[in-house]
């Protein structure tokens, strides 16, 4: 983890000044090891996924909040995915053309339109099982809104 590099590379300097040359040594080694096994790129270790509704959300009823009813109050319904899942993150967006979102604001029909056609919910999970878990419980939260949006 690079915060962990970081604090033992500060240890290290400290350990340096202080003449702790036995242990510096051994810092200096863990902490060559550890750069080698990293991962060039941070995000390489994590396995993304994008999950789209099926079908696309071709109309959203006036007053039906789209984005609220797809990731809950404060994003809960995406966190509990998250969690249940064990994925790491799971996000939702909207294609804004107006750089604003539909989902707490008044947007033209068309600019609703557009984006909820647009909608996607996009996973981060650091193993296959986490992130096949986290789209499963997506597709079946996206069918529940699609429910909730034909009984509005």
């Amino acid at each position: 983890h690079s915060e962990t590099q970081k604090t033992a590379a500060a240890l290290l300097r400290l350990y340096q000044k202080q003449g702790k040359s036995r242990e510096a040594a051994q810092l200096k080694r863990d902490l060559s090891a550890w750069r080698r096994e990293a991962p060039a790129d941070a995000t390489a270790a994590f396995l993304h996924a994008s999950v789209r509704p099926n079908p696309p959300f071709s109309a959203v009823p006036e007053g039906f909040r789209l984005l609220h009813a797809v990731t809950g109050h404060q994003g809960y319904v995406l966190k509990h995915i998250a969690q249940e899942s064990r994925a790491n993150k799971v996000t939702a967006e909207l294609g804004a053309t107006d750089g604003g979102d539909a989902g707490g604001r008044r947007a033209s029909p068309s600019t609703v339109l557009e984006q909820a056609a647009a909608l996607e919910l996009h996973i981060v999970a650091s193993s296959e099982e986490a992130l096949r878990r986290a789209q499963q419980l997506c597709e079946a939260h996206l069918k529940k809104v699609h429910e909730q949006m034909a009984s509005w």
